[in-house]
C-alpha cells in the first residue's frame, strides 16, 4: 500500500513538473522572434531641468496598463520593457526600449512627460 502512494505521489510530481516545463516553453517559444521587434528610443531632457517626481510617478502607472491580465495570459509572455540611464562625463542620457506595438504609447508619455519639464 505504502509503494502505490508513493508511486502515485512520484506521477503526480512529474505531472505537474512536466506541465511546468510545457508552460515555461510555450511563453518563450518565440522569444528571439519578438526581440527582433523592439525599438530603442533615446529621451532628450535640457541640462538646466528641475525634476517633477509627480510627472514621472504618473507615467510610471501609466506604463503600467501594458500589463496584460486574465488566466490565458499565464500561457502569454508579458510585454517588456526597459528605462536605462547611461551616465557620461558630459552629461546624462535616458533610454526607453519597447515593443513595436507599444513604441506609440511610450513615445506620447515620454512626451507628455518632457512637456511639463519646461
Amino acid at each position: 500500500m505504502l509503494i502505490l502512494f508513493l508511486g502515485l505521489i512520484l506521477v503526480i510530481a512529474v505531472m505537474v513538473v512536466g506541465w511546468m516545463l510545457f508552460v515555461v516553453w510555450l511563453r518563450n517559444r518565440n522569444r528571439e522572434e519578438v526581440s527582433m521587434n523592439f525599438v530603442l528610443m533615446e529621451i532628450a531632457v535640457p541640462k538646466d531641468n528641475e525634476v517633477k517626481i509627480d510627472a514621472v510617478e504618473q507615467m510610471f502607472s501609466s506604463l503600467f496598463s501594458i500589463k496584460k491580465g486574465g488566466f490565458w495570459q499565464n500561457f502569454k509572455p508579458q510585454q517588456h520593457l526597459s528605462l536605462e540611464i547611461v551616465g557620461k562625463k558630459e552629461d546624462i542620457r535616458f533610454y526607453v526600449s519597447c515593443h513595436r506595438d507599444n513604441a506609440e504609447l511610450v513615445e506620447k508619455l515620454i512626451a507628455e512627460l518632457t512637456r511639463e519639464f519646461r
